[in-house]
């Protein structure tokens, strides 16, 4: 039996694909990237794992004859599909990863607001080899568009099987966007970043006495002083109603800290409570095992040995 890899070795090999797939651009300050830290590193090995367990399973049983009419990865904020991760680092971002993975979704839906993202996104799937008939890309306000996902997801029938990846900057998904991908499309499995800084948000509400729409979108809870009296944590709310009001009740989460110890964001991966579902869930918990046991500085580390032994991540913040 061979011997089980250490999650440093894990990490240091879906590093290793994500630096091996290309991302269609050539380094460049005037690049359109996304610029984040060290920690996107973890992210985005997560959700390489995450999608790698997905693919291996649901083309199978997708397409004519079989249970689901096809498989269907849809991104509700997907970038510019570059992510800095340093100063002289970067790493292909999620519609990319999800793009290259060895078994391939029968279509990509993606999302993004910012005009220069998406069309850096768009160049960025052509020249890396994307077959772009199976892309759909929308440079919208992914909540203003919800229908047109649903839609589109099901282009080969009612019955998709779909993987979301819901990463915003901070609150920008409203929960109503959630629940009608849900209900439209049962048999999804949601990866969610939850941002460190709705907290502060709550906080400042429900000091002041206030009631912020934004906050109310990102809910779907009308009263923020209910969210105090509980005595839980947003994060603690949030997670409940995935559980909850949206069915999916099999699931964990897992932070995500950055160079300094600052819990940057949590990662939630959730699906439903069936027999496909548990199955991929299995798979998907040993992301959150892995993630557990490694951290930036192995990031740092495993980008040094991949890179020759160049320490070439010393400014990285």
């Amino acid at each position: 039996m061979p011997k089980r890899k250490t999650d440093f070795e894990w990490l240091k090999d879906q590093l290793d694909g994500l630096l091996s797939i290309a991302d269609g651009g050539v380094d460049s300050d005037r690049d359109v990237m996304n610029e984040y830290g060290l920690h996107s590193g973890l992210k985005l090995a997560g959700l390489k794992h995450a999608i790698e367990v997905f693919t291996s399973v649901a083309p199978e049983h997708a397409g004519e004859g079989h249970r689901f009419s096809s498989s269907v990865y849809i991104d509700l904020f997907a970038g510019a599909g570059r992510t800095t991760i340093s100063k002289r680092e970067h790493l292909p971002g999620s519609p990319i990863v999800a793009s290259h993975s060895p078994k391939p979704f029968d279509r990509f839906i993606l999302v993004e607001k910012k005009l220069d993202r998406c069309q850096a996104l768009e160049g960025r799937l052509r020249n890396s080899g994307v077959d772009m008939s199976k892309v759909i890309l929308h440079n919208e306000d992914c909540n203003a568009v919800v229908g047109d996902i649903i839609k589109e997801a099901k282009f080969k029938g009612d019955n998709p099987i779909v993987f979301v990846c819901v990463d915003p900057e901070g609150m920008e998904i409203n929960w109503a966007t959630l629940e009608r991908i849900s209900d439209a499309l049962p048999r999804s499995d949601f990866f969610i970043v939850f941002t460190g800084g709705t907290q502060r948000v709550v906080n400042a509400h429900v000091k002041r006495g206030t009631h912020g729409e934004s906050l109310r979108n990102f809910t779907g809870i009308d009263a923020v002083e209910n969210l105090a009296l509980a005595g839980k944590s947003l994060f603690d709310v949030y997670r409940g109603r995935i559980q909850g009001h949206l069915g999916k009740s099999v699931g964990d989460s897992v932070p995500i800290t950055d160079v300094r110890g600052q819990e940057k964001y949590k990662i939630l991966l959730f699906v439903r409570p069936t027999y496909m579902g548990t199955r991929f869930f299995r798979g998907y918990s040993a992301m959150f095992s892995r993630l557990n046991g490694v951290g930036v500085e192995d990031v740092r580390h495993a980008l040094n040995i991949l890179k020759g032994g160049q320490d070439t991540l010393k400014t990285a913040q």
